[in-house]
């Protein structure tokens, strides 16, 4: 995995604990830029559930949860939330066995940081796989 990307990710989800929710179409755009530039075959299949033209469209009508569900709609999701409280999100990738919760001022940044989450886990875990497969060349006894 390339390791900007893997990087630029793990500051996302770390941002989307602590931003306010007011920058929620902020999030919804750049997480959008993180899945455009990650590898396909971790990013594609959650990027396939919405266009940046439709997030935009229900960003600008008011419903950004919505625009955050409509990107998670590959995902396997379960959401939690209390008035005047965190909103929290359980994010189960496509293809990935694990799930990743974060919690946020709005569900939508939420939303937006469990999807980075679990990303971030299935890449680290792809990474792993790949680090220690054998190399061609090499004998192992």
């Amino acid at each position: 995995m390339p390791a900007i990307w893997s990087s630029d990710l793990a500051r996302f989800v770390e941002h989307c604990d602590t931003v306010a929710g007011e920058h929620d179409r902020e999030l919804l755009e750049e997480l959008f830029d993180l899945l455009e530039r990650g590898p396909a075959e971790i990013c594609g299949p959650i990027i396939g559930a919405a266009t940046r033209s439709q997030i935009g469209k229900l960003a600008d009508a008011g419903c950004v949860n919505g625009a955050a569900l409509l990107l998670a709609g590959n995902c396997g999701y379960m959401l939690s939330g209390a008035p005047d409280s965190l909103a929290i999100a359980t994010i189960v990738a496509p293809y990935s066995s694990s799930e990743y919760s974060a919690s946020g001022a709005t569900l939508a940044c939420a939303i937006c940081g469990a999807i980075a989450g679990a990303l971030l886990e299935t890449s680290s875990r792809i990474a792993d796989r790949v680090d220690s497969a054998p190399r061609a060349g090499r004998r192992y006894i």
